[in-house]
């Protein structure tokens, strides 16, 4: 049995999903951010000199920041789909 679609079921059908998967993405990309900008630095970065006591600076998100930054080693650079910024 087959059934003809519509010409507004086949538009529903073909994008809905995309506007679905637009919605998502930018829910990854917010949490990206928010992992990168809380999750502290690994201690073979600038962690080198804390005192005893005090807390490893967070990672810091270039998203999220004003300066020049890089995502060469962020911890979420495989998640994110934001635009990258590597160093050469």
């Amino acid at each position: 049995m087959e059934y003809l679609l519509s010409e507004k079921e086949y538009y529903e059908l073909t994008t809905a999903p995309k506007a679905v998967a637009a919605a998502y993405e930018k829910i990854v990309n917010e949490l990206c951010t928010i992992v990168a900008d809380s999750m502290p630095l690994p201690d073979n970065w600038i962690n080198s000199d804390l005192e005893e006591g005090e807390a490893p600076a967070p990672w810091n998100c270039v998203h999220s920041m004003q300066q020049e930054w890089y995502c060469d080693d962020c911890p979420v650079q495989e998640h994110c789909t934001q635009s990258k910024h590597w160093s050469k």
